[in-house]
């Protein structure tokens, strides 16, 4: 059941404790492949944050107004810059989606 829980994609399916008989050895192995599966995960998830941080950060710093918006002209990023250009003086919020 761990087996197909892991190839299903669910990293954190229990497994059963390792032991010295052929399924308590597969248990092991298994349980180190899910491991670094697991550090892989992680890896990649932390590098996403910070390249959309680095991404965020570099919009931010643009002397213009920048706005991106989605095919359905619904609102994804955009920067302080655009923000006062579209709302100056009223306090509006714009936030993704809208």
């Amino acid at each position: 059941q761990g087996m197909l829980a892991i190839a299903g994609g669910n990293l954190r399916a229990p497994l059963p404790a390792a032991g010295s008989d052929e399924i308590g050895r597969m248990a092991e192995a298994l349980s180190l492949f899910r491991d670094t599966a697991v550090e892989v995960e992680e890896k990649n998830l932390r590098d996403v944050a910070e390249a959309r941080q680095r991404l965020v950060d570099a919009i931010e710093s643009i002397s213009e107004g920048f706005a991106l918006y989605d095919g359905e002209d619904r609102l994804v990023l955009s920067n302080s810059r655009y923000r006062e250009l579209l709302y100056a003086g009223l306090e509006a919020e714009l936030t993704p989606g809208t």
